[in-house]
């Protein structure tokens, strides 16, 4: 029997875009639990195989105006005023400003993630909260950088490649109702639409995966895995020369605890 590790809070995502596919490829799977229907804007947005941070093709996105891609509104992006978090691997090959991220209700951007002037920017327009930090992307942007922005209780955190950028308080009722947007400009026109590559990007609705400095991703990030029944099993750990711990996931609380912690092989 193979066990593949999953996510043990994978009902939590809101939607999972791997980008894999065939180059050129104009189907772009949501790989979360609800596997939302992902549509294609414009004629230009497609599978590369040019680029890509794992699973050898990532999402192209030209950075031209009506090139984009959406998912309808749903209860699963209405965040109020809980914890979440928004992560993806980005490689630009276009100057700011770049609107990675729109959240639009009504036909009125009321999310945008987007980065201009060296700033780095998370704009509740609702709410009139704008959380910035300054950020120079390495190489001026031909190289893959993990973005995240997380929400626990009133405090956002964002990060670059695991670095804290920032904390700050962040405590309006995110706005509901809205579709997802990723690579359109937030005016409605063109412009600020972000020009690249995106990989592996993932919505989390109910959690902060980081609230401190960590290292990036270094594979693709997990679905649901598949979890052992309770039960006896055997472990064969001789082809192991460092610690192997074996985990227990508690679905009561939601929890991951270690249980055996071999220190050699046994």
């Amino acid at each position: 029997m193979t066990v593949q590790g999953g996510d043990p809070n994978y009902s939590n995502v809101s939607l999972l875009l791997h980008g894999n596919g065939a180059n050129n490829s104009t189907t772009f799977t949501d790989s979360g639990p609800d596997a939302r229907t992902v549509t294609r804007n414009g004629t230009n947005v497609v599978i590369s195989t040019t680029q890509s941070k794992f699973g050898g093709a990532s999402i192209y996105l030209p950075g031209g105006s009506g090139d984009y891609l959406t998912a309808a509104s749903n209860a699963d992006f209405d965040f109020g005023t809980g914890d979440f978090t928004i992560e993806f691997w980005a490689y630009a090959t276009k100057s700011q400003p770049l609107d990675f991220l729109n959240f639009i209700s009504s036909g009125t951007t009321r999310l945008l993630i987007y980065l201009n002037g060296g700033e780095l920017s998370f704009w509740d327009t609702t709410a009139g909260v704008n959380i910035q930090v300054a950020y120079s992307w390495p190489s001026g942007g031909a190289s893959w950088v993990h973005f995240a922005w997380c929400r626990s209780g009133t405090t956002m955190r964002v990060f670059a490649n695991g670095v804290l950028l920032t904390t700050q308080t962040y405590s309006a009722s995110s706005p509901s109702g809205c579709d997802v947007h990723i690579a359109r400009s937030w005016t409605g026109g063109g412009g600020r639409e972000f020009g690249g590559y995106i990989d592996d990007l993932r919505i989390k609705k109910g959690e902060a995966l980081y609230t401190a400095a960590f290292t990036p991703p270094a594979a693709e990030l997990p679905g649901a895995g598949t979890l052992l029944p309770a039960g006896e099993y055997s472990i064969d750990c001789g082809a192991y020369t460092d610690d192997v711990i074996v985990y227990q996931y508690d679905p009561a609380d939601l929890t991951i605890r270690p249980q055996i912690h071999f220190s050699e092989p046994v």
